[in-house]
């Protein structure tokens, strides 16, 4: 590269000297390519591929003249202006005040001991780094295409280790058909999110469950999202409103399995979801004569949207509008209640959610009790600061951080005991026989050995109100003795 560098200057300095100026830069290159003793420099043989490329002759000469004329120009005022070059500026920024605004004590983060301040920032930068990909995968490429939400390695908005979530950008002008085949999903939506004031969490227009959704013999089904109903549905197809303020839609399906479905290799080979444009291909979605500068000026400027909306324009910390189900009190959790669609944020409206923070000292442990109604899905996960689940890939962990309903030990009554801890009392040792009734009617969720974090909960279409969850805060040394008492 340098030695590129240098013919150009070699060239440009020539044509000075020559007293020709620019104007005469491209007979000086096609002389320079006249030198044939100059064939194993490896300058000279890129401007020759260059000018080859250009068409060869005066025309080849000319590019190349314009090329080394644009070199040199970058290299005292800097490239030359475009759309997509300041949107992507813009975006840079936008992470930039990502780190330095929202990573930042003014909004409650890196408070408290240095170790665990430390810590929560250097969580906050992987969030950043999370948002970032999801705003590319999301906003630059075209669309409709369905985006997995979140993962193992990209976690956004409370993900969840049992359900699979995708997404799609929509244009609420247009038409699309939703299609795809169950596969063993115990619950299945598709919702239509719109602005909300909360940030990045987006608000619920309208939503369709699996009950409304019809599937073959092959469990496969068909939605159609449009501004107004059409006629001439295809056979089976269900139809979803796309309301005028339209953003996204979002797909949810929910798994009871062991491993969970973000592990599960049968899970996600049998996965097949898809969007399109309906019933035929539409006008090309990019205004004619736009050009790809314009095209992807406005893709930046949307995913640099998306990194403001969930890091500096997130609501400021205010413990006085968590959601109802939210305990503000440490190691309690909220009254379990069904999201509202009218309600700013990502929930579902067919799920009832409790939550709340725990605050655990080193020899402190906490332990849950509740029922599961009837309902089609459960699970507690544990989240960080960011709304993040818990490390649940990694092999050779103390215990599970997220429970389902098919990994918690109900009794008989559909009760449930869950010992919150910084490590298990829940295996093989020398426990009093009723030690061993109670541990082995109790399930373990690991703390990662964090002091603190948050407890999640979902019911997933309750048939009866879910009753409010117990908590008791204990010594790890007496959680045995506690689980025996509570068992007689």
């Amino acid at each position: 590269m340098r030695v590129g560098l240098v013919l150009a200057v070699l060239v440009g300095l020539l044509a000075t000297l020559l007293g020709a100026g620019w104007a005469a830069l491209p007979q000086i290159v096609a002389r320079v390519l006249e030198m044939q003793h100059l064939h194993n420099n490896p300058g000279w043989q890129r401007l020759q591929i260059g000018a080859e490329m250009a068409g060869g002759g005066a025309a080849g000469a000319e590019a190349m003249a314009d090329a080394l004329k644009a070199v040199a120009t970058a290299r005292v005022v800097g490239p030359p202006g475009s759309a997509s070059r300041s949107q992507w500026a813009g975006l840079l920024d936008d992470l930039g005040r990502g780190a330095s605004e929202y990573l930042s004590p003014t909004r409650g983060f890196g408070l408290g001991p240095a170790l665990h301040a430390e810590h929560e920032v250097a969580e906050g930068f992987r969030y950043l780094a999370h948002i970032t990909r999801i705003a590319l995968e999301l906003h630059v490429e075209a669309s409709p295409r369905f985006v997995r939400f979140v993962s193992p390695t990209l976690k956004l908005i409370g993900d969840n280790p049992d359900a699979l979530y995708f997404i799609s950008v929509v244009d609420p002008a247009r038409r699309y058909n939703v299609s795809g085949c169950r596969n063993g999903d115990v619950y299945f939506s598709i919702a239509v999110q719109g602005p909300s004031d909360g940030g990045g969490f987006q608000r619920v227009l309208v939503d369709l469950n699996d009950e409304a959704i019809r599937t073959d013999p092959r469990g496969c089904f068909s939605v159609v999202l449009s501004p107004t109903r059409p006629s001439g549905l295809p056979e089976g197809a269900a139809w979803l409103e796309l309301p005028p303020t339209a953003l996204t839609v979002i797909t949810r399906q929910y798994y009871q399995t062991t491993p969970p479905a973000q592990l599960n290799p049968a899970v996600l080979a049998s996965h097949h979801l898809d969007i399109a444009e309906w019933p035929a291909p539409a006008p090309p979605r990019e205004p004619r004569g736009e050009g790809l500068d314009g095209v992807l000026a406005r893709r930046f400027a949307a995913a640099a949207e998306f990194v403001r909306a969930h890091t500096v324009n997130m609501p400021l910390p205010d413990p006085t509008t968590a959601p109802p189900f939210f305990s503000l009190r440490p190691n309690r959790i909220g009254a379990p209640t069904k999201w509202a669609r009218e309600k700013e944020g990502m929930g579902a409206v067919d799920i009832a959610y409790g939550a709340g923070r725990f605050v655990l000292g080193p020899t402190e442990a906490l332990l849950i009790r509740g029922r599961v109604p009837p309902c089609r899905f459960t699970n507690v996960v544990l989240w960080n600061r960011f709304l993040q689940t818990f490390d649940y890939a990694s092999p050779g962990t103390v215990g599970p951080v997220s429970l389902n309903g098919g990994q918690l030990q109900l009794q008989a009554d559909r009760r449930f005991t869950i010992v919150l801890g910084h490590s298990d009392p829940l295996g093989p040792r020398n426990q009093t026989e009723g030690e061993r009734a109670g541990a082995t009617a109790a399930s373990f969720l690991w703390t990662e050995g964090r002091s603190t974090g948050t407890i999640f909960f979902r019911f997933v279409l309750p048939e009866t109100e879910v009753e409010p969850l117990q908590t008791e805060l204990v010594q790890a040394a007496d959680v045995l003795a506690a689980l025996a008492q509570s068992s007689l």
